[in-house]
């Protein structure tokens, strides 16, 4: 009688045992189910255009017109060499996204861009050197989707990373690594599979608006 209560008790703890590694494990398995089921795409993957890079804008290439650049007064704002012309290539950008849920994703953006300009010094009056920058950037994702259906994504997110500008102005070089970070507000992406997208950003790599397009896998 004892061996046949001890066997059943035995019985008992392994079928609670297994009802308490079967039950999780069919949730997960269901959370699994319902999470591909929401999401047929977690993978994204697009190049994008920016229209204003932040270092052909701020600080690096101040115009002839502007005289208060720096904001200080001191002499350091007032003898600096001034740019008559100052071009630049759109910061271009590759992103990658990978969605944890429906409405949440982490990726990472690359991104790269160069600007230069033409020196003038206010006090000779005369040309001076040459500037030119080309700046890299690595930047981590979040991103958070406000709306989300078959063709339409509206969302925002934070990138938050570093950067590195190289270049040389007459025969100084330029070699620096700096905090780079980009926010965008608002974003929109139309498209299933194959999309495009605009974004508005505010931030130390692109300033203004980036158009992309991308692919869903």
């Amino acid at each position: 009688m004892f061996m046949n209560t001890f066997a059943f008790s035995r019985f008992r703890i392994r079928f609670v045992l297994a009802l308490g590694i079967l039950l999780p494990g069919s949730g997960f398995l269901a959370a699994q189910t319902r999470f591909g089921a929401e999401l047929p795409f977690r993978q994204e993957i697009s190049f994008g255009v920016g229209t204003l890079p932040f270092v052909s804008s701020f600080g690096e290439f101040p115009l002839l017109d502007n005289q208060n650049v720096g904001g200080m007064g001191d002499l350091y704002d007032v003898y600096r060499t001034r740019y008559t012309d100052v071009s630049f290539v759109p910061v271009l950008s590759l992103n990658y996204r990978y969605a944890l849920a429906e409405r949440i994703s982490v990726g990472v953006n690359l991104s790269a861009t160069r600007a230069w300009g033409k020196g003038y010094n206010v006090v000779s009056g005369t040309d001076a050197a040459k500037k030119e920058i080309t700046a890299f950037y690595l930047m981590p994702q979040f991103r958070y989707d406000y709306l989300v259906s078959r063709d339409w994504h509206l969302f925002g997110h934070v990138d938050l990373g570093a950067g590195y500008w190289t270049g040389k102005e007459d025969a100084e070089r330029i070699s620096k690594v700096l905090f780079a970070g980009e926010l965008v507000p608002i974003g929109a992406t139309f498209g299933r599979r194959f999309f495009g997208g605009a974004e508005l950003v505010v931030g130390t790599v692109t300033y203004g608006f980036r158009g992309s397009i991308g692919y869903r896998f």
